[in-house]
């Protein structure tokens, strides 16, 4: 029997979403949200310009370099809460703390001001064990989980780098053509580490988390120029991670059975590819969907009577990107933590996010 196509992150979204048994997608959540986004749009505090890359790759730093740096960072964009509660893992840089993804961002600056070639694809390609737990050492009691996988990453990365793209990601950007479906075809086929599928119900589907998030961060960073220009930018979905959920869960987007709430609510683990996890991450995405139509559908009625074309909900490019980099961001400020009981973060320790 010929096996099925695998399906795209926006399908798999949308089939898991209509056989969901535990996670349900709230229609009038979806219209608060796309309220609270307008509002923000307005308000001119929804830009790409306040992109996380803006604070994190050195300034005057060359084009090329910056995509390595971007390429380095996605690929080990993962898995960061403590089994320990109590503990973060954390990261001082320049006498200020930093914990989860911010600590990893903080070692890889440590790292490279101490001379660490790390965007150099012949020093990770030789990367051993003791190299990683070197440049990712926490300033905490717990370190940075899954070290061993990491170097392994961190190994084959270099290693297709040098022998397929002459040693530099910016090499591989160069060959997609300014497209963005191609260019995640080409990172999830050369390296497999972000190759995120998984089946439900005898589907093969797909989120690919990490990849679209490197290619929305290099958008987001080159703000839709030179190694950032993308024609077909909008095919990418949201990121599906841990964090956003639980703000979705905030805004009353999504809702959890009990079953799944009390599970989380104990700090009880979601094995990779069980039912629930994919249930989360596809209506997490599928969600994300809803609010962007609906902001498109509010933006081309304003089109249609005619406003003044400085109307910010006009003139802002309206995709999942932008709407997963805000909700990612007001995370902190709803002080949604691993910890959060109202709005349970579930717990999968996984290469994927």
């Amino acid at each position: 029997m010929e096996q099925s196509k695998r399906l795209g992150p926006l399908e798999s979204a949308e089939f898991i979403t209509g056989h969901s048994k535990d996670v349900s997608i709230l229609l009038d959540g979806i219209q608060s949200l796309a309220d609270k986004l307008e509002t923000l749009i307005s308000s001119q505090s929804f830009s790409m310009k306040t992109a996380v890359w803006k604070s994190i790759v050195y300034a005057q730093t060359p084009e090329r370099t910056a995509v390595d740096w971007i390429f380095f960072i996605d690929l080990m964009n993962y898995s960061y809460w403590s089994d320990d509660p109590s503990v973060d893992y954390a990261v001082k840089y320049r006498e200020e703390d930093h914990i989860d993804f911010w600590a990893l961002c903080s070692a890889v600056k440590r790292a490279l001001d101490e001379g660490i070639p790390l965007l150099s694809a012949e020093y990770l390609a030789k990367i051993t064990i003791d190299d990683v737990r070197h440049i990712f050492r926490s300033s905490s009691s717990v370190e940075l989980s899954l070290l061993e996988t990491r170097q392994q990453h961190l190994s084959a990365a270099g290693k297709v780098l040098m022998e397929k793209f002459h040693g530099s990601f910016s090499n591989c950007v160069d060959s997609c053509g300014h497209s963005a479906k191609r260019l995640l075809e080409i990172v999830v086929t050369n390296f497999p580490s972000f190759r995120d599928e998984a089946d439900f119900n005898g589907s093969p589907c797909a989120f690919y988390k990490r990849a679209q998030l490197l290619i929305a961060d290099l958008w987001a960073y080159f703000e839709n120029k030179s190694f950032g220009r993308f024609e077909d930018i909008d095919c990418i979905t949201m990121f599906a991670d841990y964090r956003v959920p639980q703000v979705l869960l905030h805004h009353g987007v999504l809702q959890y059975s009990e079953s799944l709430m009390s599970h989380l609510r104990e700090r009880r683990l979601v094995d990779v590819g069980h039912r629930w996890e994919l249930e989360i991450r596809a209506a997490t995405i599928w969600s994300v969907e809803l609010v962007r139509r609906e902001l498109v559908k509010r933006r081309d009625s304003r089109q249609a009577q005619q406003r003044s074309g400085t109307d910010e909900l006009c003139s802002l490019p309206l995709n999942s990107i932008m709407i997963d980099f805000h909700l990612w961001y007001s995370s902190k400020d709803m002080n949604l933590t691993d910890q959060s009981l109202d709005f349970p973060m579930h717990r999968t320790r996984t290469t994927f996010y």
